[in-house]
């Protein structure tokens, strides 16, 4: 409900009697209300296309509408997706392609699972890792016989190092994930999260991209801390950003001079906690609240 009342809001705008009325409303009525804004939007010649895994949600969007049901990939489709994905084609030896096949093949042609398992070896190097990732998804296996995205994703994070990330573009097919605690480097954060995350803590990530651009947009985020987390000397919070965020921590970001905020952005902000910034220069002024700065804390 909340992923739809957010939906509303940025096609109707926050006025609020349109706040108050999203409060009121069942899921069904939210539904049927963002089908009627859509329609409006419709007589401009625009298109909605809704992709969902949940037959009854396609279903209920649109009585005129038309539901298309995705097949399955062949095994040889599936077979040419993993090789596209894959980062380094030619270092897959005879040995670890069958390792691969009978991986694949587990997948059941959902090009997710592929997707995922793909990324996954990509940053495994060697038949013995990829062994290693067999037997754990082997162990793992359900009484169908296929292979869960879930196990895929855990395997791939039990055994890091604290120090490094693998790609983590796969984090948007998390959708019920809400707290995520990141510790170690990060190259490049994913450019889509799982719109049901409430909470973000980045610790030591050294990051070179401003992220507040791309996490501003998180449309259920509520607390965020970032700690030795970015390495360039500003950040910025445009307007309409940070829409539901409530407590936001910036520390030992050693490099950081400046911070600009959008005189909309963070509207709902509660406690603001800044510790070891020694170049900031200034904070925005409406940031200086002497109670804000006294709620500094995470729930």
């Amino acid at each position: 409900m909340d992923l739809l009342r957010n939906i509303i809001k940025s096609v109707q705008g926050r006025t609020k009697e349109t706040l108050d009325l999203l409060e009121r409303m069942t899921e069904g009525d939210l539904e049927i209300h963002l089908r009627d804004l859509l329609k409006e939007y419709n007589k401009n010649g625009s298109r909605v296309i809704i992709t969902t895994r949940k037959e009854d949600v396609a279903e209920r969007a649109d009585d005129r509408g038309f539901v298309h049901k995705l097949r399955f990939l062949s095994q040889e489709e599936s077979w040419d997706l993993f090789r596209r994905k894959l980062l380094d084609v030619r270092a897959m030896v005879p040995e670890m392609e069958s390792l691969a096949k009978d991986m694949v093949e587990k997948c059941r042609g959902l090009p997710l699972a592929i997707v995922v398992l793909s990324g996954l070896l990509s940053h495994k190097k060697g038949l013995n890792q990829w062994q290693k990732v067999k037997d754990h998804l082997w162990k793992n296996i359900k009484e169908d016989k296929y292979i869960e995205i879930s196990n895929i994703l855990s395997f791939s994070y039990n055994d890091l190092d604290g120090q490094s990330f693998p790609s983590l573009e796969f984090i948007n097919c998390c959708e019920k994930l809400q707290k995520l605690w990141l510790d170690g480097r990060i190259e490049e954060l994913p450019h889509l999260f799982s719109n049901s995350i409430t909470m973000m803590v980045l610790w030591e990530s050294k990051l070179m991209e401003d992220p507040m651009p791309l996490l501003g947009m998180l449309p259920n985020l509520r607390n965020l801390e970032l700690e030795e987390a970015y390495e360039r000397k500003e950040i910025m919070c445009s307007d309409n950003s940070f829409s539901q965020l409530e407590f936001l921590h910036l520390d030992n970001l050693e490099k950081l001079e400046r911070w600009d905020l959008g005189t909309s952005a963070m509207p709902l902000i509660k406690g603001l906690g800044i510790h070891n910034c020694p170049n900031l220069k200034e904070i925005p002024e409406r940031m200086k609240d002497e109670e804000l700065l006294k709620r500094n804390y995470l729930l």
